[in-house]
């Protein structure tokens, strides 16, 4: 039971940290606001690019830790995905999907990462690179578009996720309700 309550507690702290910082991420994404007439010069923009970042902080850490918690099971699903097995049974497509959908999101976070890190302040200026050499404007676009990639994969992951979510919920609820009373 500890060990679950592990795994569920990262992964409501992961997904809540996520779509915090992609909210946030849309709050400063460049004309998203405009276009829907909310006046942006009202917006306390420098706490919401330190709150954004130092966030992102956490969610790596957060990301980690996710991946080291699964990490069995992304070497079992690698392995069953590449290899075919000699009974030759198909595949699972709930299965395929969500490891794929996982890879994908893999990638997305790998540019996100990358990127945040790139564009994290004083970050290029402390390794002694010249701000004017770095195409800072595609790494940006980079950055933006590798997040709205992952919110719209993280969505589909939890939907896969959903009954796993709901089941250890009512579990973890049931064993404390019973606890308390």
């Amino acid at each position: 039971m500890k060990r679950k309550k592990i795994y569920y507690a990262t992964n409501i702290v992961l997904t809540l940290i996520f779509f915090i910082v992609g909210i946030l991420g849309i709050f400063i994404f460049p004309g998203f606001l405009k276009f829907f007439g909310v006046n942006i010069n009202s917006l306390p923009k420098v706490q919401i690019y330190k709150v954004h970042n130092w966030l992102g902080v956490l969610l790596i850490i957060l990301l980690f830790i996710h991946t080291k918690l699964y990490w069995k099971w992304i070497v079992g699903m690698s392995k069953r995905f590449f290899i075919r097995s000699k009974s030759k049974k198909i595949k699972s497509i709930k299965k395929t999907t969500n490891y794929i959908i996982c890879v994908f999101l893999l990638v997305s976070y790998c540019f996100l990462i990358i990127t945040g890190i790139l564009k994290f302040p004083g970050f290029l200026a402390a390794l002694g690179i010249n701000l004017l050499s770095v195409p800072i404007n595609e790494i940006s676009l980079i950055h933006d578009w590798s997040g709205i990639v992952a919110v719209f994969l993280s969505i589909v992951h939890l939907i896969l996720h959903f009954n796993w979510l709901k089941s250890t919920t009512k579990s973890l609820f049931f064993s404390v309700k019973s606890i308390l009373f």
